[in-house]
């Protein structure tokens, strides 16, 4: 029989809170066809439509808020604050502000009747009555009402007109009422929600603040939960090491409880890293949900543009950051990977100037018509980007840039779900509201950090359980949802209740002298331990499970159960007065999910993780096809012999092998990658993956290695260059000079993070250029022949590398310097800023990782007509590392001998298509595929077997390089 008629209306505090008693009662046959749901607000607000001829217009919170905000700024700007005139006036003082405004109000109190008697300090109560004042002078002049003056004035209109309706108001147990609001709903028939499940629960205390119209009955066999009786509970409690292996553990429950996902409630405690575990774990696992808190809008495509941006701005506009969020699709523009790519060889770095400049240079430097027409579509990508973006450190007023954003979002934002959608609406709909009344005027960079964070905050599409769908709420939001399999997360000691802390700026000694309706710290608790508790009461004769992870990562520290958790092992195990001790005995933790599961996944994975070999079965074939192909991989993993999956790609030889292939031409470089890691040489030179060409921003950094290096070898050919001009070396006055000139050159080029930075290099590229300089004073018993002497470059000119198997390749590459070391003998050297230590003398090649000093002796040989011989060939090191000292090699046959051996080696490595990854891991250390190999997943002792494969030609050449010397 239904309790309520059609002329019933519910007044909740959310409407999500009305979806699951509405579900109960309909359930329980004790409701009819339809009632109505309310807000107090929704109800009062009506009353002012029907009684208020003067137009008139209702602020929501987010209005308010940033109402607040700008009358903070201002009362601040304007030196009125006494108490708070040092507060640093950041968005959580302004939050917690609106917080105190709004209760304030809330409590009846206004700036006429302000009760500066109550307060701490007299300065206190008179900055909180001048921020009313101000307030209530803006909502008089502009006809605002927010929640406060709308319970007011209609509560005027009630005792002036009275109240014309004849509905019954059903009041949700749960909701608790300011002061107004209560005066408010005293003029309504108002009676509470009857026959739902709230229980008269032993031993807990009931909070201050609790609505007077809600009904408790004693039909619960867990009444008793915190009582002397230890009612006999049903619950599946466990502990475990991580939060991964806690949600683990209840996913698998859920199969051994033979329910389903669509029948199962997830409750965590209020904090957000909870909510994202349970979310991740169910994205991953494809499982779907709703959610009772929403989803956070600043993870759609239009919240990750605004972090974008937010992003880009404080790395100086790096383009790295740019191309991110065009490759992960965040832009809504056609080819955005081609246009990241465009950024990438445009090298322009950071700075809003540069993109432009770049962009033109880059533009001017093509032939080839298409590409020309995607880079002036970059450029006019970029110009439509920046248009929204007010000048770096001018001052804009919020109103202004809050529409630049909106703009931009409507212009670039892509959606592809319907979270997209809604999210950008949402989004859209907050930048307004908060616009209209905030009057800030700041920094772009301000604005938009300021606004992220207000972001993070907002949600979307927060629903109640759905047929087909597991739900998550927290505990909060988890009253009176029917699922039959519950289950409680995050049980420990700081999550539950939870920790309330004394409001800073409305402290719990001013609330108590303030009257009873604003709650204290302690009250608030009181108010937690409740309702978890008539929340954990209403699962009775579910299948109920409770855990919660007993170390945290973050913080490396033990965590200890909750109360809650501790009392629920005494009353499951019928230890009345079991200590902590006896329930860690009896509760091992979990450190991976447990034995007796039904998930063959799981089952998989621990065999995997214990190093055991196990055969799947055909359905875990079907359902888990990638990791299928994991299971391959690992096991190549295990051979002890090289596999396709670890290097092992024949080739065809005239396709990768130079001395095969006419058309091939190598560099130093890259033959010193093949004899460093052939297994980076596969995956540079065979499968072409290339390294991240733009560079992300560095506060720290300017110039990077390479860089620098580049830069030092043009300062010191134009030394050399200009020195042979004048027929004597340049003073150091005027080498620095031009140095100096150089690198100012390069930071209108390429700008420095900051002139702190840009300084620092500079000093360190002059200290390199008087090291340099100091030693051509010194070294008159040697002439320079060439400076930058290159072949190969242009694809003509080609050094012709011979072997003693008669075979040849050509070689590219560039000579930093060429010396006469005395009549018809010649000397080659190359530049390093790095240190000598790791060039040796008595083992020049390194097992095939050193060896361009040998290639540019044979390829001068090669390339001059004269009679000259190369009889020398190394290294210089003119930079406050090196010092100016050399690592020069002699000439001789047994060099000779030894380097077309290691040579010939490394050219057999791709000849048979046998990679194999470095023997030393001190070669990983400067590698831009480490995190691609994966090297260190290997066993030590399973990858020093790969490279001793006979059976692997290719590896038998890298491991006869290797013992060349």
């Amino acid at each position: 029989m239904s309790l309520y008629s059609t002329s019933s209306v519910l007044i909740v505090s959310i409407y999500l809170e009305a979806e699951a008693i509405l579900a109960y009662l309909k359930e329980n046959s004790r409701i009819g066809s339809s009632i109505e749901v309310k807000t107090t607000l929704d109800i009062a607000y009506e009353i002012l439509l029907e009684t208020k001829h003067d137009p008139f217009s209702l602020l929501n919170s987010a209005n308010t808020g940033a109402l607040i905000e700008s009358l903070i700024m201002d009362t601040n700007s304007n030196n009125r604050f006494q108490y708070f005139k040092n507060i640093n006036i950041s968005n959580g003082f302004v939050k917690a502000m609106h917080q105190v405004v709004s209760e304030l109000r809330l409590d009846g109190w206004n700036s006429a009747n302000f009760p500066s008697e109550d307060f701490v300090s007299d300065e206190k109560a008179e900055d909180l009555r001048i921020l009313l004042e101000d307030y209530e002078k803006k909502l008089a002049k502009n006809h605002w009402f927010e929640e406060a003056r709308v319970y007011s004035e209609a509560i005027e209109a009630i005792e002036k007109n009275g109240l014309d309706n004849n509905h019954t108001y059903y009041i949700s147990p749960t909701k608790t009422c300011s002061f107004l609001e209560t005066c408010f709903i005293k003029h309504l028939k108002v009676e509470g929600v009857k026959e739902l499940p709230l229980y008269e629960a032993a031993a807990v205390d009931r909070p201050k603040l609790l609505n007077e119209h809600a009904e408790w009955n004693n039909n619960n066999e867990w009444k008793d939960f915190w009582g002397d009786s230890s009612p006999a509970m049903n619950m599946q409690l466990y502990r475990s090491v991580t939060k991964e292996v806690e949600i683990k553990e209840a996913f698998q429950q859920i199969h051994q409880n033979t329910t389903t996902a669509e029948q199962t409630l997830w409750l965590f405690p209020e904090n957000e890293a909870y909510e994202n575990h349970l979310a991740q774990f169910l994205d991953a696992k494809n499982v779907p949900y709703t959610s009772a808190n929403g989803f956070s809008a600043i993870k759609s495509t239009s919240g990750q543009l605004i972090q974008g941006i937010s992003h880009w701005l404080n790395s100086q506009y790096s383009a790295s950051e740019v191309c991110s969020m065009l490759r992960e699709g965040i832009i809504d523009i056609k080819h955005p990977n081609k246009i990241a790519a465009l950024l990438e060889k445009a090298d322009i770095r950071w700075g809003k100037q540069q993109y432009e400049k770049k962009l033109n240079d880059f533009i001017n430097s093509l032939e080839d018509e298409r590409e020309i027409k995607q880079a002036r579509k970059a450029k006019r990508f970029i110009r439509s980007f920046f248009k929204y973006i007010p000048e770096e450190g001018i001052e804009i007023g919020q109103q202004e840039f809050i529409q630049s954003i909106i703009q931009l979002i409507n212009k670039n934002s892509k959606a592809y779900s319907a979270f997209d959608e809604v999210s950008k609406q949402k989004i859209i709909e907050y930048l307004q509201q908060t616009s209209e009344f905030n009057k800030e005027v700041a920094t772009s960079k301000k604005l938009l950090n300021e606004l992220v964070e207000s972001l993070v905050s907002l949600k979307v599409l927060a629903s109640g359980p759905k047929a087909g769908y597991l739900h998550l709420a927290p505990f909060s939001k988890g009253l009176f949802v029917q699922r039959n399999n519950v289950h409680f997360f995050g049980m420990d000691q700081s999550s539950v209740p939870g920790q309330v802390k004394e409001d800073p700026l409305l402290l719990d000694k001013e609330r108590e002298a303030l009257g009873d309706s604003l709650p204290t710290s302690k009250e608030k608790m009181t108010e937690k331990t409740f309702w978890i508790t008539q929340l954990l009461l209403q699962q009775q004769g579910k299948n109920v499970g409770m855990s919660y992870t007993t170390f945290d990562t973050i913080a490396n520290r033990s965590v200890f159960p909750s109360s809650f958790f501790l009392q629920a092992f005494r009353n499951v195990y019928q230890l009345k007065n079991a200590s902590l001790k006896e329930m860690e005995n009896n509760l091992p933790v979990l450190e991976q999910t447990s034995e007796n599961t039904t998930v063959e996944e799981n089952l998989w994975r621990k065999a995997l993780k214990d190093q055991q070999h196990v055969q799947i079965g055909e359905d875990a074939h079907e359902l888990y096809p990638s990791e299928t192909a994991k299971q391959e991989q690992r096991q190549a993993r295990e051979r002890e012999i090289l596999t396709e999956h670890d290097g092992n790609v024949p080739l065809q030889e005239d396709a990768y092998d130079p001395r095969a292939n006419n058309e091939l031409a190598m560099s130093a470089g890259k033959l010193e990658l093949l004899g460093k890691c052939s297994y980076a040489y596969f995956l540079n030179s065979v499968l072409k993956v290339n390294k991240k060409e733009v560079r992300d921003f560095d506060p720290s950094v300017w110039l990077d290695e390479a860089e620098r290096g580049t830069l030092l070898h043009e300062l010191y050919e134009t030394f050399v260059n200009k020195s042979f001009k004048k027929q004597s070396n340049l003073s150091w006055e005027e080498f620095s000079q031009l140095a100096e000139e150089r690198v100012e050159e390069w930071k209108i080029e390429n700008p420095p993070p900051s002139e702190h930075v840009f300084e620092r290099t500079k000093q360190t590229i002059l200290r390199a250029c008087y090291i340099f300089y100091q030693n051509e004073q010194e070294n008159v018993s040697t002439r320079v022949e060439a400076v930058e002497y290159s072949f190969g470059i242009n694809e003509d000119n080609f050094a012709k590398i011979p072997l003693l198997d008669g075979t040849a390749f050509q070689l590219r590459g560039k000579i930093d310097r060429i010396e006469k070391a005395s009549e018809q003998r010649l000397r080659v050297i190359d530049y390093k800023s790095g240190k000598p230590r790791r060039y040796s003398i008595s083992e020049p090649y390194k097992g095939g990782r050193m060896l361009q000093h040998y290639l540019y002796a044979k390829a001068l040989e090669n390339l001059i007509d004269s009679e000259e011989i190369v009889v020398e060939s190394g290294y210089y090191f003119p930079t406050d590392r090196g010092y100016g000292e050399t690592a020069i090699h002699e000439v001789t046959s047994t060099y000779e001998e030894q380097g077309e051996n290691v040579l010939n080696q490394m050219l057999n490595i791709v000849k048979h298509g046998d990679f194999v990854m470095t023997d030393d891991p001190k070669d990983c250390n400067f590698c831009d595929y480490a995190t691609i190999c994966k090297r260190d997943h290997y066993d030590a002792n399973i990858l020093k077997k790969k490279s001793q494969d006979d059976n692997a030609a290719g590896v038998r050449a890298y491991r006869e390089a290797r013992e060349v010397e």
